[in-house]
């Protein structure tokens, strides 16, 4: 099992896999990771975590894997990477936001312009009508040519 956890943490294909392998009061017999997460208790089936990218600990990188107990006291953690899929979708949430945005802009434009429109309309109406009632029957609404 050490022999396999070796090639697969050094394999051509592990990037992005974690792998760790403990035997009996918690000593790492292989693996890339260094130690098993805090975040993940010792009867638990996995969940996330996090883990450091150098010896000093910092900066870490977000991981999700799960966990199996073997026979010997053994315990072994398979994990996948997940800073890729947090970075989509942070790209994600930032192009939705900018095209709500743009999309609102673009709403509160087409808004204004039809609203300035349609009071320009209503101001010619209101001109004319006032001539009319002051007792000048020449004037006529401006047509537009939509049939209005």
């Amino acid at each position: 099992m050490v022999e396999v956890i070796k090639a697969r943490s050094v394999s051509r294909g592990a990037a992005g896999r974690l792998y760790l392998l403990i035997g009996a009061g918690g000593i790492r017999l292989a693996g890339n990771l260094r130690e098993w997460p805090g975040e993940i208790g010792p009867g638990a089936a996995g969940g996330t975590f996090s883990y450091p990218t150098s010896a000093h600990g910092s900066p870490s990188r977000f991981a999700a894997g799960v966990t199996q107990r073997l026979p010997g006291e053994l315990r072994l953690l398979v994990a996948r990477d997940l800073e890729e899929q947090r970075r989509l979708a942070a790209r994600v949430m930032w192009l939705f936001i900018g095209g709500f945005g743009a999309l609102g802009l673009a709403g509160i434009g087409a808004g204004i312009v039809a609203g300035r429109l349609t009071l320009s309309r209503l101001a010619q109406v209101t001109r004319t009508s006032d001539g009319i009632m002051r007792g000048d029957f020449s004037g006529r609404i401006p047509l537009t040519g939509l049939e209005d």
